[in-house]
């Protein structure tokens, strides 16, 4: 058994191969990219199975933080979310003094 190649000269064949070569490739990937991009989509987008972008640890649950340093730090979010409840009850109540956070997070303000 052994394989011949035969050169041939005409001019005309080159892009009817070429049209054959891009419409079999465009077959194949376009069917490998329909079948995998719902999983590689997933993967990047951190997704479930159903479209749901999956839960993230906030950063108070890092690994190196111990229980009480948990506690601080929440007691510390709470106690900024207390202030901005009491601030915007005093201007709905139309009071003429407006208490400042002591203790600004940006953090905290760019997710209210």
């Amino acid at each position: 058994m052994s394989v011949c190649a035969k050169y041939s000269d005409d001019s005309g064949s080159g892009g009817g191969d070429f049209i054959a070569g891009f419409l079999l490739g465009g077959a194949i990937f376009g069917t490998l990219a329909y079948v995998f991009a719902p999983q590689i989509r997933r993967s990047l987008l951190n997704e479930d199975e159903h479209g749901f972008r999956k839960a993230r640890r906030p950063i108070y649950y890092e690994e190196g933080l111990g229980l009480e340093e948990t506690r601080q730090t929440l007691n510390a979010k709470i106690k900024q979310l207390n202030n901005a409840i009491d601030n915007v009850a005093s201007r709905l109540r139309g009071g003429g003094k407006v208490a400042e956070p002591a203790e600004a997070d940006s953090e905290f303000e760019a997710s209210v």
